[in-house]
Order: C-alpha cells, then sequence, then structure tokens
C-alpha cells in the first residue's frame, strides 16, 4: 500500500527547542513505516543575542538589521510555501506553532493550504497561547479565523482543551500530550562525588522563572553546601554571573550552556532534582524527559504541569513566583534520599504514557482521521 505524505510544517535545527524535538522524533519514529514525511522547514537565521523575554518585541532584540533579514527570510517562506505544496501533493498538512509573531507565519500557511485544498492540521504548542489570544484586541477574529481554518486543532492537554475551546470549534480539538523517547534515559550514572546537582533546562527567559531560581540558590546553599545548580539553555549569561557573584554562590552554580542530544540525556541522567519555576507553559518537553531520567521534579502548577506532576507523589507543585517555596521544596528533597528515589522511580513509570511511540500511535489515529 502506498504511503501517505504528509507536510510537517515548522522549525528544523539549528534551531532548538519543544517545536523541534517534536517534529524530529515523529520523523523518526514509528510513523515513518506508514508515512512519508515532508519538512517544510520555518527556520530563520538564528540569533547573535539573546532575548530575555518573550512575545512580539523579540524580533527586534536583535537589531533592526536581523529584524529586517527575519521578516525577508519569513517572506520567502510564505512565497515558496503554495510551490512546494503543488509540488509535493501531501494527504494533510502538519502545522508546528508557538504564539506571537511566528503564529501569523503559520497562520498563512493554514489559510494556503486550505485555499488550496489540501486537509490541514494546527498543532499548538506555545506555552503563552490564551495570553497571546487575550492581548490581541482586535485581532483576536483574525487569530479565531485562522485558528477555526484547520480541520483539526491538536493541543497539549486537557487543560489546553478547556481553555482553547473558548474560541475554537471544540469538534475540531484533539489532545496530543508530547513524547519523549524513554529508551534515551537508560543510562548509568557516571558520578565521583558526593555533590547533589538540581538541573534547570530551558531558556533564560523570565517567564521560566530564572530570577526565582536566582533568589532561592543563596537560600538552599545556606543550609546545604554540597549542592551544584547546573543551568543549561540558551542566554547572555554575564547578568546571572554577576547576580551569582553578588550573592556569593557562584562555586555553586555552573552555566552549561545550550544542551541538545546526547549531552542532554547526560545531564539529566547525572543530576538529582529538576526543577521548572515557570510562570506559564503548555506541557514542558523538559520535564517529561526529567521523569524518564528518574529525576524528582519541582516546577509550577501551571499550563498542563498539574496533569503531569502530582503533589509529593513524583514531585512539587510551587506558584509560579514563590521562590522561598522553591528553595524548601528543594532542601527537601536534598535531605533525603529515599524521597528523591521514591519520586524519580514514580516519574519512571509514569512516563511510559508519554512513550514517544505510544503518542506515535495516537498522532497516526489523527492523521488516519484527517486524511480519510
Amino acid at each position: 500500500m502506498e504511503k501517505k505524505k504528509v507536510m510537517m510544517v515548522g522549525p528544523l535545527p539549528p534551531t532548538v527547542g519543544g517545536l523541534t524535538t517534536f517534529m524530529l522524533g515523529v520523523m523518526n519514529s514509528s510513523l515513518k513505516v506508514k508515512y512519508d514525511f515532508i519538512p517544510y522547514d520555518t527556520s530563520r537565521p538564528v540569533k547573535k543575542t539573546f532575548s530575555k523575554n518573550s512575545g512580539n518585541m523579540t524580533l527586534f532584540d536583535a537589531g533592526i538589521a536581523r529584524a529586517f533579514t527575519g521578516v525577508l527570510v519569513t517572506l520567502w517562506h510564505i512565497a515558496k510555501f503554495p510551490f512546494a505544496l503543488i509540488a509535493s501533493r501531501p494527504n494533510l498538512v502538519h502545522v508546528q506553532t508557538p504564539s506571537y509573531l511566528a503564529f501569523w507565519e503559520n497562520a498563512v500557511y493554514i489559510v494556503i493550504s486550505r485555499t488550496l485544498g489540501f486537509k490541514t492540521i494546527l498543532h499548538i504548542q506555545g506555552g503563552e497561547f490564551k495570553l497571546f489570544y487575550d492581548n490581541s484586541g482586535i485581532f483576536k477574529h483574525a487569530i479565531k479565523y485562522a485558528v477555526n481554518k484547520a480541520d483539526v486543532v491538536i493541543v497539549l492537554s486537557e487543560f489546553w482543551k478547556k481553555l482553547l475551546s473558548e474560541f475554537v470549534d471544540e469538534g475540531k480539538i484533539r489532545v496530543l500530550n508530547n513524547p519523549v523517547d524513554t529508551t534515551s534515559f537508560r543510562l548509568e550514572k557516571k558520578r565521583g562525588d558526593n555533590i547533589l546537582r538540581i538541573l534547570f533546562l530551558g531558556c533564560y527567559w523570565k517567564r521560566k522563572g530564572i530570577y526565582d531560581i536566582m533568589k532561592a540558590i543563596p537560600e538552599v546553599v545556606k543550609e546545604n553546601k554540597k549542592v551544584l545548580f547546573t543551568l543549561a539553555g540558551e542566554s547572555d549569561i554575564e547578568e546571572f554571573k554577576r547576580i551569582c557573584s553578588e550573592a556569593g554562590v557562584e562555586k555553586y552554580v555552573r552555566f552549561a550552556g545550550v544542551v541538545e542530544g546526547k549531552e542532554k540525556v547526560e545531564e539529566l541522567v547525572n543530576s538529582d532534582i529538576f526543577i521548572l519555576p515557570s510562570y506559564n507553559e503548555g506541557m514542558p518537553l523538559a520535564i517529561l524527559e526529567a521523569m524518564a531520567a528518574g529525576l524528582p521534579v519541582v516546577a509550577s502548577n501551571v499550563g498542563s504541569i498539574p496533569e503531569v506532576i502530582e503533589e509529593n507523589v513524583n514531585g512539587f507543585l510551587i506558584t509560579p513566583g514563590d521562590w522561598k517555596t522553591l528553595a524548601d521544596k528543594i532542601l527537601a528533597l536534598a535531605g533525603s534520599k529515599e524521597l528523591r528515589m521514591r519520586m524519580g522511580d514514580n516519574n519512571r513509570k509514569k512516563t511510559i504514557q508519554y512513550d514517544l511511540n505510544t503518542i506515535a500511535a495516537k498522532l497516526d489515529s489523527i492523521y488516519k482521521e484527517v486524511a480519510a
């Protein structure tokens, strides 16, 4: 039987992040036996400077020249998209989208695909999508139009289905959790000391809670000197090095930069606690990966996280901005190996439901429904 063709629209490497990881995971999963995946790369030039915030104004963070280049690249992507569709004739188009400026580009892909008669899925993965919609004023109607133009809208959890059903036809919404390749994390720890390692993975954005981590570190160090915080992700680290230096905790903090692939797996496997005190989230892949690595998790009770982390079972939930409780929960885990082991074991068991092959099977059902 001839394979059906799926055009996957979204950012590919050198871009990093949840969307890219999802696309690569699906295209290399068991689904490649059933479908021919046609990647349509929407990546823009990599910024040489780091954005501390998210939102529309990040376009200008690297200067006018970089913004102008980014706009030109986006227009080129849009201009050639109809020709790519006509040339490849996919059975369906699967568009990945975050929020803010990137959404508007992806909205154009949705409209073009549907106008040309192609079945289309819009996969919303932005943790700030509802905030983006609520703050869009007169442009809400355009967002609503574009989202409802898709044949099916995929969201990350029941939490997001409930939120988006306020302006999306509920009959079009399907829930698909983020997947994690659990087999990648079956490695032995390579540790030669008794230092407790606390790991953060993510961009150093304010919404990721990085400044709350900076406040919590001195509180933890004051009570436990045998700790090392590893902060991994995209950032201009000089500001954070200065904060650590002023607090006298620089020797307890390691800045690992961007880690991907095997390096990321090793960071997770060789850590003891994972933290993500975000202010908003979709369903963070970093948490699922930490769970697969057998780490207890301390995270904010936002987005889909409470559907994944159960208080005192496989981690702790905190209120965004509550850095004192963040410090307290880290210390509670630091003080009890038994607690860390119990939560870590529970996380390994729980990630079975988020395994890449399990999620791929659910996506297969959605593909069959849309392409029928």
